[in-house]
């Protein structure tokens, strides 16, 4: 599981840069600074009845491949964007009653200032309680990432944790966070992000890794075990897509419903472990087909992946590639797991495969109600 084998096939190479990168472009956002205080009340005003409000400075920028070429320095956006929400949130606190029931904002993980007036402005108007039911979505210039950019997505990570902790308040009241191409050495980093965010509701990782102290006879990155050991947390889906992990670990996870997770190691570790998710409905696995597949038999009993939980409703499984990694079992050895199952869903499967592998699922499912199969073409 040597971080050069993971997806360098998959995606294409983006070097990292040697300045702190935030590439986009701030002239809608310098439009919007310009516009009146009367204008943007009656844009309040309007707001009031959508209870939602969105604001980002993203929507012009398209990562592209420029190698060794920097991305435009863009912390006067970030300047822009602030002075844009410190006018909104201001006008939205005077004293007329309103209240933004939504406030979603997608910004770059910049400069650390930067970043932490943004966190600021959202903490303390969490704590007036002018915004509730927050979103942050906060992306890097990784837009297209190799395991070769990790000391750059390393040095984001560090970043990202030094905005948590200089925004504690901001981060409690946050109910959905996704972020992108972040690294820690900490293996604990999530869990502690979890447990620190009271409200969190949704998370979605891309490309995030979590990694192993090296081992003092190799210089091979190897990845961690993402967990969630939170027994207040009121998270309720969690979206791993090809993180650098080595698999999912639910140790404490008692509102979780939903979990979908895209992995690329192929190897013989499960993908997820459930130690403690009562709540767990709907689980969606996705293998992507790696390059050493062919040397490795990674077949897991679906029992032993869903053990301690009894609630699933939907499965989806999307395999990728050109392998069955479900052991088939006896019936009633998944039941227990699959007695409330009402949809499953199969997709990727090679043309190459008879579906009869498929039966003993439906055995083990009394209760199915949709049973969705997509064979590759």
């Amino acid at each position: 599981m040597a971080a050069g084998n993971s997806r360098n096939d998959c995606v294409p190479e983006v070097p990292a840069t040697a300045h702190d990168p935030v590439g986009t472009i701030d002239g809608e956002l310098h439009r919007l600074s310009a516009v009146p205080d009367d204008v943007l009340l009656n844009i309040l005003g309007r707001l009031v009845a959508a209870d939602f409000f969105y604001l980002s400075y993203l929507d012009a920028w398209v990562p592209c491949r420029r190698p060794r070429h920097r991305f435009d320095d863009q912390h006067h956006a970030t300047v822009a964007f602030t002075d844009a929400l410190a006018r909104l949130l201001f006008l939205a606190a005077l004293p007329s009653q309103r209240i933004i029931e939504r406030l979603t904002l997608t910004f770059i993980l910049t400069r650390r200032d930067y970043v932490r007036r943004i966190g600021d402005l959202v903490g303390a108007a969490a704590a007036a309680g002018t915004a509730s039911n927050i979103e942050f979505e906060i992306v890097t210039e990784m837009a297209c990432t190799t395991s070769n950019d990790h000391p750059s997505m390393i040095s984001y990570g560090e970043r990202f944790k030094n905005f948590v902790r200089d925004c504690s308040g901001a981060f409690r009241s946050l109910t959905k966070l996704t972020v992108r191409s972040l690294w820690f050495k900490d293996q604990d980093a999530l869990r502690d992000l979890v447990r620190g965010c009271d409200a969190l509701e949704f998370l979605s990782l891309t490309f995030y890794g979590l990694l192993r102290p090296p081992a003092p006879e190799t210089n091979l990155i190897l990845p961690a075990v993402l967990t969630i050991d939170a027994p207040r947390s009121r998270l309720k889906t969690l979206v791993c897509d090809y993180c650098y992990i080595e698999r999912v670990e639910l140790a404490q996870a008692p509102a979780l419903v939903e979990l979908q997770h895209r992995w690329i190691f192929d190897d013989s570790s499960p993908p997820i472990s459930c130690g403690c998710a009562p709540s767990l409905k709907s689980l969606s696995l996705t293998h992507r087909h790696g390059k050493d597949l062919d040397d490795i038999d990674a077949r897991w009993k679906l029992s032993e992946l869903l053990v301690n939980v009894d609630q699933i409703e939907t499965l989806c499984f999307d395999l990728e590639n050109d392998k069955i990694w479900l052991q088939p079992e006896k019936p009633r050895e998944l039941r227990g797991a699959l007695r409330g199952l009402k949809e499953l869903h199969l997709t990727g499967i090679s043309p190459g495969y008879n579906l009869s592998w498929t039966l003993f699922l439906l055995e083990a499912a009394p209760l199915l109600e949709i049973l969705d199969i997509h064979v590759r073409g």
